[in-house]
């Protein structure tokens, strides 16, 4: 990853804590994270603001590193420790964070922001480099930022939770990148989710090592995810499985996938039948003898039109 120029320190944050309160920024120590509401940020003088990337067939650009994430030249002020926000309407901008973002708030947005998890890596549980979980807290809105887990992890995902929208962010160093649970509601666009973290032997799960998905949906409805790059996952680009309640409304449109066991993975679990519009992706040959698309217990009704993205034939789909 490549750092956006002329970071400062969390110390020059707290000596300009007055200018920072006068545009409704405030800071309080709970827990060991920094409560923030208001406005928090660091300087973002001269940064470039780039339009969102067109998702229609003739015109979209492929996410990539040099059109993803923070743009080049951006201001950060770096962040030392987790962030907890709690306070509806935050806006939280320009900071290189070292630690996650936890949302216990709603109308949140976090914009040109580097968020890198701590240091020394969990040892247990699930977290997220970026959290909300509580179906109460509505429109997240994260958006050219740069989520990299400084130190992979067997615990650490990306993005987890729902009722969140991702913007044009590049995403990596996760066991996972951006997944949805819960209610759902979740829009996942033009991101760059590449460069999954793997690890065998593993406790995570009882075949013994941790299963690497680019995004994987377990739960919910209102969710799509379109117009993205995803590669570098060992399991799938995709896994899709009802694991905590029936999945409806899922549309995977329009992206680039490529690697992993089965580039798109579904199951139903538990419920009859898994209904998931998946339509104009591309699909890369970096594995070969992968899966492009396992639909056990799905409705392939809806899967149309993906293809090979070095000839434009169809790929395989596997199902019933």
């Amino acid at each position: 990853m490549s750092v956006p120029t002329r970071p400062t320190r969390m110390s020059d944050l707290r000596v300009t804590r007055r200018r920072l309160v006068t545009t409704a920024a405030a800071f309080l120590v709970v827990a060991g994270a920094v409560e923030a509401s208001g406005r928090l940020g660091g300087g973002l003088a001269g940064t470039p603001v780039r339009a969102p990337l067109v998702t229609g067939s003739a015109t979209r650009s492929k996410p990539s590193a040099g059109n993803t994430g923070v743009p080049q030249g951006t201001d950060l002020a770096v962040h030392d420790g987790d962030l907890l926000v709690s306070a509806d309407g935050t806006l939280i901008e320009g900071l290189d964070i070292r630690g996650v973002v936890i949302i216990q708030a709603s109308d949140v947005t976090i914009r040109n922001c580097v968020v890198r998890g701590p240091v020394a890596a969990p040892t247990s549980g699930s977290h997220a480099l970026v959290q909300q979980s509580d179906p109460a807290h509505t429109n997240l809105l994260v958006e050219d930022c740069t989520l990299a887990v400084q130190t992979p992890n067997r615990w650490t995902v990306g993005v987890q939770g729902c009722n969140y929208t991702l913007l044009r962010c590049d995403i990596s160093g996760g066991v996972d990148g951006a997944d949805s649970s819960g209610v759902g509601n979740v829009l996942v666009s033009s991101c760059f989710i590449h460069g999954g973290a793997y690890f065998t032997p593993s406790t995570t799960n009882s075949d013994n090592q941790t299963h690497s998905d680019g995004a994987q949906v377990s739960s919910g409805s209102n969710i799509v995810y379109s117009n993205n790059t995803i590669t570098g996952y060992e399991m799938s680009c995709f896994m899709v499985g009802q694991d905590q309640g029936q999945i409806t409304g899922l549309k995977l449109l329009s992206n680039w996938l490529d690697g992993g066991a089965a580039m798109i993975n579904l199951s139903s679990k538990a419920y009859p039948t898994l209904s998931v519009v998946i339509r104009d992706n591309k699909f890369g040959r970096s594995r070969p003898g992968t899966y492009q698309i396992l639909a056990y217990g799905a409705d392939t009704s809806k899967i149309s039109n993906n293809v090979w993205e070095d000839n434009g034939q169809p790929v395989q789909v596997l199902g019933p």
